[in-house]
């Protein structure tokens, strides 16, 4: 074939598959909107979501239609490396927008604003003088769970919630996080070494030996037992299975909505249709959410997940059990649900493009409606509120309250 011949053939074959192309795009297209009222589509972005039967539809958040009711009284069970920063952040967020009361510790441990390791008490909340005795509506803090507290200091519609994230990759999260705490357990020349995988590997088998010398260090250690300590599991029980089994009997029935790490947006969703919330209170900006545990599997031998898994049994249980919780509320939502989750994603991409890339070129974002949110406005302000920082914010509540 000559080149000029070759040359055509080319040409056809790309004009062909453009023509298939672009056919296929307007099949899909007429798909979507088959259904004028659908609103799928948002503003300015790509459909990410497919129509369904009506009858299959279900309707959440504060719009034209909506028969559920905002919950505005929430207990967050932060646990350490799960995501919780972020989720903090929308709770206070929500908080501000509807002058709500915050749980914040009267006096901050060391150089942060948390609560003691110990069960929570009403002494360790900060007063509000200008309205004594008056419950609190929102806890956001790092905390050990303690029922009777929750009772006396909240309402009695206050929905408790938390964040948990597979054992072994909160564990590396931990380790590279505080790593100067780990390290003084590391021969000296491993302390500062940059291979993770060889300072990881030699910890554990040092605290496995001590586990297994039945050392009593090596049980009960808040890196390697953060969500058993949380759930108020008193050191000396960690590695007692029936007594971690009848204290989880007892308390998660009092968690009404459990998210998942490893699917932190539909986890947000799902958090927004159980407290009735709008779409727009559920959007963040973050750089610590990550996947969780797939991306490091592969890094370590099975060895030393086993190691762990011995060293933290009580972590696995928590963990498996409050996951199948979580895909038992997911299951119960519908078949919209996903369809959901797509689009959330969406507009999270546009609120953060708006706020991180288009600040100064643009005052507004506006999202049309949908059936699973109202028309959406986000301005300068909603940027700034999801940067705030937490710590001066606990800080300045904290001085308003006790001098109010």
């Amino acid at each position: 074939m000559s080149g000029m011949a070759w040359t055509s053939f080319c040409q056809l074959r790309q004009l062909v598959l453009r023509a298939i192309y672009i056919c296929a795009g307007i099949a899909f297209f007429l798909m979507l909107w088959t259904d004028n009222d659908s609103g799928l589509l948002l503003s300015g972005s790509p459909a990410t979501t497919q129509e369904l039967p009506p009858q299959q539809l279900v309707q959440f958040g504060a719009y034209e239609g909506t028969t559920c009711k905002e919950k505005r009284h929430v207990m967050f069970l932060k646990i350490e490396k799960t995501g919780g920063g972020t989720l903090e952040g929308i709770l206070v967020r929500f908080g501000l927008k509807r002058n709500l009361s915050f749980a914040i510790p009267i006096k901050s441990l060391g150089n942060n604003n948390h609560f003691p390791r110990s069960p929570l008490l009403p002494e360790m909340i900060a007063p509000i003088k200008s309205r004594p005795n008056t419950k609190y509506d929102i806890l956001f803090r790092h905390s050990v769970y303690n029922r009777s507290t929750i009772q006396l200091c909240f309402p009695n519609d206050t929905v408790t919630i938390t964040l948990v994230r597979h054992p072994f990759a909160r564990f590396l999260s931990s380790f590279e996080f505080f790593n100067n705490s780990y390290s003084v357990k590391l021969p000296w020349h491993l302390r500062r070494s940059s291979d993770k995988r060889l300072r990881v590997t030699t910890f554990l088998e040092i605290y496995y030996k001590a586990f297994k010398r039945e050392h009593p260090r090596a049980r009960g250690n808040w890196y390697l037992n953060f969500a058993s300590l949380r759930f108020g599991i008193p050191w000396e029980h960690t590695h007692d299975k029936k007594f971690v089994q009848r204290h989880l009997d007892d308390i998660l029935p009092d968690f009404k909505v459990v998210l998942l790490n490893e699917y932190y947006d539909a986890s947000l969703v799902l958090l927004k249709r159980r407290l009735c919330w709008n779409t727009e209170d559920i959007v963040y900006i973050s750089l610590h959410v990550k996947a969780g545990y797939t991306k490091h599997q592969g890094l370590h031998s099975p060895e030393v997940l086993r190691q762990h898994q011995e060293l933290a049994p009580e972590e696995y249980v928590i963990y498996d059990r409050l996951s199948k919780q979580f895909w038992t509320q997911i299951n119960d939502e519908g078949k919209d649900f996903w369809f959901e989750v797509e689009q959330f994603k969406s507009i999270l991409s546009l609120f953060q493009t708006f706020c991180l890339e288009d600040v100064g070129k643009r005052k507004t974002l506006t999202i049309e409606a949908s059936r699973w949110h109202g028309n959406i406005h986000f301005g300068l302000e909603d940027c700034q509120m999801v940067t705030t920082d937490l710590e001066k914010f606990v800080s300045a509540t904290r001085m308003k309250y006790l001098r109010s």
